[in-house]
């Protein structure tokens, strides 16, 4: 799903994993490329929390925590902005579906 999500994290740019004649409806928006963004990073965090107990610096602060949750809070909003687009279909469907979706 991470690989699937790094797909979508640059606005405009279409998805190379996507299937050429699935139609995105429009370049990815600002709002897909936050959530596809925030998806990656709190999946990283996910891990270090979850194995590691420790963030990018070694320790787990307050501040730390702070952010990831804001970052995830950020990313329900765009969300809710993005979420009746074509492009939000596609982006869900490649998260589902990931590799096997270019299989022939």
């Amino acid at each position: 799903m991470v690989n699937a999500a790094k797909q979508f994290r640059k606005q405009g740019v279409p998805p190379s994993a996507i299937p050429r004649d699935i139609d995105l409806g429009s370049p990815t928006s600002q709002e897909r490329a936050n959530v596809a963004d925030a998806f990656v990073v709190l999946q990283e965090a996910r891990y270090l929390a979850d194995y590691d107990i420790l963030d990018s610096n070694r320790q787990i602060s307050l501040r730390w925590a702070q952010d990831c949750v804001e970052k995830a809070e950020n990313a329900f909003r765009d969300w809710k902005m993005e979420i009746n687009s074509e492009g939000a279909k596609v982006f869900l469907a490649s998260l589902v579906l990931g590799q096997k979706w270019n299989r022939g």
